[in-house]
């Protein structure tokens, strides 16, 4: 059960940096939808959290852990990039 809540952290973690970063660039482009964008990557996570809630709260640690850590380095890694260009 460990490994599903980490996989699934991991994967939720991707997911809210992606649709953060998306919406981020809407609104800043000037478009409309960006903050439905935002909403979802805030909603990703705590959805995740509620589930393991649910079912497993031991598994609370192992999901918020991943999902923090996989938004964090993909913030870095993406931080990186932009500044070598």
């Amino acid at each position: 059960m460990r490994w599903i809540s980490l996989a699934g952290g991991l994967f939720g973690g991707a997911l809210n940096y992606a649709l953060l970063a998306a919406g981020c660039k809407r609104i800043l482009a000037g478009a409309k939808r960006g903050a439905l964008l935002i909403l979802g990557g805030v909603l990703i996570p705590v959805a995740g959290l509620a589930l393991c809630a649910a079912f497993s709260p031991a598994l609370l640690s192992w999901f918020g852990c991943a999902c923090a850590g996989a938004l964090g380095i993909l913030s870095i890694v993406n931080f990186i990039r932009r500044k070598k260009m």
